[in-house]
């Protein structure tokens, strides 16, 4: 279980139980039904061809002596269901979205998520640029890369908190509602 598999599983348990409405996780095209077996089963040769271990070195290309300090084995037969149920996990939010964001109202309701979420991520963002990236210091007393990472031009990008900046988020949202009939 990762930070993608979580809230895949999260949504799929509330939508399966929670909700009233069906869900409906098959295709009705036989298409996209082969395409998805294809892209859930094509893990099976990926774990079997992956039998090398991973070795941590102190010295490396020390040959002959190899200075190993630990090692991550290989996949092995016992790996394919876990690897068989995270691609199915990543498979879920395209499945949702094919039932969900099919319709005018569906593409209507996701748009204004984007807005309104882009709206909201624009706070700690105008935070950001004008007292450099800082929120990570804030809420977990440490920066997870180098300061200079961040630079851009003469200022700063902005991370809030996130892995490096995501302004896309906001410029994405401003595009669609410009594009709207």
């Amino acid at each position: 279980m990762d930070k993608v598999s979580i809230p895949n599983l999260s949504v799929l348990l509330i939508l399966l139980f929670a909700m009233k409405e069906k869900v409906r996780l098959i295709p009705a095209s036989r298409l996209a039904i082969w395409l998805a077996v294809g892209l859930i089963l094509s893990a099976v040769p990926t774990v079997l061809t992956n039998g090398d271990p991973i070795i941590f070195e102190v010295l490396r290309d020390a040959d002959p002596i190899v200075f190993m300090i630990d090692a991550l084995p290989g996949q092995s037969v016992r790996d394919i269901g876990s690897v068989l149920i995270a691609q199915v996990l990543t498979l879920v939010p395209f499945l949702l979205a094919r039932q969900f964001l099919s319709s005018e109202d569906g593409l209507r309701e996701i748009l204004l998520a984007l807005v309104v979420g882009g709206l909201i991520y624009s706070i700690p963002s105008l935070i950001e640029i004008r007292f450099s990236p800082q929120i990570n210091i804030w809420v977990y007393g440490f920066f997870q890369h180098s300061f200079e990472q961040m630079m851009r031009g003469a200022g700063s990008g902005r991370s809030c908190s996130c892995r490096m900046g995501c302004g896309w988020r906001c410029s994405c949202a401003r595009r669609c509602w410009r594009r709207r009939p």
